[in-house]
């Protein structure tokens, strides 16, 4: 079966497909409306162009996404390679690199623009912020490894050759053989020596007209991120059609996937992320986080918030609970009441950072659940 082999920074199969054409595809993933040839086109059009071109009307293709894409991104792909061709298989990169690597059960680290995942048999993958500085330690830190792991790093990923032979050195180091491989290593040989196609780095600036965010919203991995210091606490259910991770700060979250996200800087109560529905802008779910002592529990955390509480008109936070349980986890819990609106928050801890979800509306407790099941730290 033809392979083609989609993100996160190119597109590569059979066919030939133009740069540009490239470029507006993988930039308007997220979005309903692209730029291609200074045009504003629905993205559904243009990632169908695009997957006609490169699947260069092969019958049969399986599609590898990586591994941390959310399911929305995967459903574009997969809707915009079924009117090219009438079989298609989408796949996760992973299996791809391991296949590829010939370790069935070697750990695989994914470079991508903004983050690091790493794969493993039997655990829930993990995701790492990519920073200027300490990428490799960090990675090489955030869990244990065993004989071999494969290092992806994708065709037009900015810094990604470097990452990655920094990160096979500190695995040396530890006695782990590696294998650097790219999207050419995942193209069957009869495709990879047919294959004229040009690759396209995501843009940073965004269409102003089919954007409403004012973060970027990442996918990553749907089964969860790990814990570092401990057990990670109960995580979404894996393959959620419905979310995507959201990473801001040093925190990700699942949050629903085609719910607005913005900033809240101006008004009453700490600074904040709204997590609002398109249906009904009064379902709200709210993010803040804050650095805490690396020693502070949950009962620290919790004397902390209500001394703060203390400071604040009476009537503004109530039913105040040093030791609750939110979606199956330890939470301090209150309910906020401003100007006639009601936030229930939910603060956890995870290791230093301290993360509160607030949940408002009558309708958005199961999604808000979710927020606070799978909220971890990043760093």
């Amino acid at each position: 079966m033809t392979v083609v082999v989609v993100g996160p920074a190119a597109i590569r199969g059979p066919g030939n497909i133009d740069a540009e054409l490239v470029s507006a595809a993988l930039e308007c993933i997220d979005e309903q409306l692209g730029l291609l040839d200074e045009t504003v086109r629905p993205a559904e059009r243009i990632w169908r162009d695009a997957m006609t071109a490169v699947i260069g009307g092969a019958p049969a293709v399986t599609v590898m996404c990586p591994t941390w894409w959310s399911a929305s991104r995967v459903d574009r792909v997969r809707a915009a390679a079924r009117a090219s061709a009438a079989y298609v298989v989408l796949q996760r990169r992973t299996a791809a690199l391991r296949a590829a690597a010939g370790e069935p059960d070697c750990a695989v680290i994914e470079l991508g623009e903004d983050l690091v995942t790493i794969s493993r048999p039997g655990t829930a993958p993990i995701v790492v912020r990519r920073t200027d500085g300490a990428t490799g330690q960090t990675v090489i830190a955030r869990t244990t490894w065993g004989t071999h792991a494969a290092i992806d790093a994708p065709i037009g990923v900015p810094g990604a050759a470097a990452l990655a032979a920094e990160i096979q050195l500190l695995l040396r180091d530890r006695g782990v053989t590696t294998q650097i491989l790219s999207c050419d290593d995942l193209l069957d040989d009869t495709d990879a020596d047919s294959t004229h196609v040009a690759t396209g780095t995501r843009s940073r600036a965004r269409i102003a007209i089919a954007v409403a965010a004012a973060v970027s919203i990442v996918g990553a991995l749907a089964m969860g991120l790990s814990n570092r210091d401990g057990p990670a606490p109960p995580i979404a259910t894996a393959m959620d059609r419905e979310f995507t991770w959201l990473v801001e700060g040093r925190v990700a979250v699942q949050v629903p996937a085609r719910w607005t996200v913005d900033r809240a800087l101006a008004g009453a109560g700490s600074a904040r992320l709204q997590i609002i529905s398109p249906e009904d802008r009064g379902q709200i779910i709210h993010l803040t986080q804050s650095v805490a002592p690396r020693e502070q529990t949950l009962e620290g955390a919790a004397r902390s918030l209500r001394e703060a509480a203390t400071k604040l008109p009476g009537g503004v936070i109530m039913d105040f609970q040093e030791a609750g349980i939110s979606a199956g986890r330890s939470a301090v819990r209150y309910r906020e009441v401003r100007a006639g609106r009601t936030v229930e928050w939910s603060v956890v801890l995870d290791g230093s950072v301290r993360i509160a979800v607030g949940c408002e509306g009558v309708s958005v407790r199961s999604a808000c659940d979710t927020v606070i099941r799978s909220a971890r730290r990043t760093d």
